[in-house]
């Protein structure tokens, strides 16, 4: 027997549970250490633990208060790329989110072929009313024209201001019928007075639709409804043009197409 097992019987290791050790060698025929012995204790004890009311209470009063922190914090990330994604004059969906929602409606329609038409709406001689009548005023017209395309439009994907005086629309259905309704919209803004700091102003505008289908792609798509709208511009303001997939050409009222 080594010198070091020699010791370890008498007690030298962990005194404490050299005699243990020894009888239950001796009775069970079993060679057990006193560090396995100090194992076994601590693990009694942190099952003990690990079980008691007490401790389970604790946790799980630790996990619900780190899941609220989870949750408030994700509650701030959403609100600050709500607030990223919003105009801070017309609180519609600005430049960024436009981009996000048109390649998404378009990825949905190459799988559903939905139909859906981009209508772009400019305001008309809309520098002047900044010039003559202030910021405030013009800012006030801006609000004016999103929250009418807004609440005119509960159907569309999304309303959105594009940038400078121009919003975009991205509405369900084809080029023709989207500019039907955009016309509706146009006369409406063009007959109402717009309260604002430097007294009632009447505007109007000018829009230029394009449909999704054929070989318009997200860019083709927005280059025919930009030039859909600057044939509008070009051909007096104040009207809807649409584009046929060859050329823009002015729209007609759907009252005017029922009496030829």
């Amino acid at each position: 027997m080594d010198l070091e097992h020699e010791k370890r019987l008498r007690g030298e290791y962990y005194p404490l549970f050299a005699y243990k050790a020894n009888r239950f060698s001796a009775n069970a025929g079993i060679a057990v250490s006193n560090d396995q012995l100090w194992f076994l204790l601590v693990g009694l004890l942190a099952g003990i633990l690990l079980t008691s009311p007490l401790f389970v209470l604790y946790y799980r009063r630790r996990l619900a208060t780190e899941v609220r922190q989870l949750e408030l914090r994700r509650a701030e990330y959403e609100s600050c790329l709500k607030e990223a994604r919003t105009d801070a004059v017309t609180r519609l969906a600005n430049r960024w989110a436009f981009d996000a929602a048109i390649e998404e409606r378009f990825a949905t329609y190459r799988r559903d072929g939905r139909k859906f038409a981009l209508a772009m709406v400019d305001i008309d001689h809309f520098k002047p009313i900044n010039d003559g009548f202030g910021h405030q005023a013009g800012d006030e017209v801006l609000r004016h024209v999103g929250r009418v395309l807004h609440d005119s439009f509960t159907d569309a994907f999304l309303v959105a201001r594009y940038g400078g005086e121009e919003f975009a629309l991205i509405l369900p259905g084809g080029a023709v019928s989207v500019a039907e309704r955009i016309d509706r919209v146009r006369r409406r803004i063009a007959a109402e007075e717009i309260p604002t700091t430097a007294g009632p102003l009447r505007i109007t505008i000018s829009v230029g639709v394009s449909e999704a289908g054929g070989d318009a792609g997200v860019a083709k798509l927005i280059g025919r409804a930009d030039e859909s709208l600057y044939a509008a511009k070009q051909a007096g303001r104040d009207r809807v043009y649409l584009h046929d997939g060859q050329r823009p050409t002015g729209a007609r009222p759907a009252s005017r197409q029922r009496t030829r």
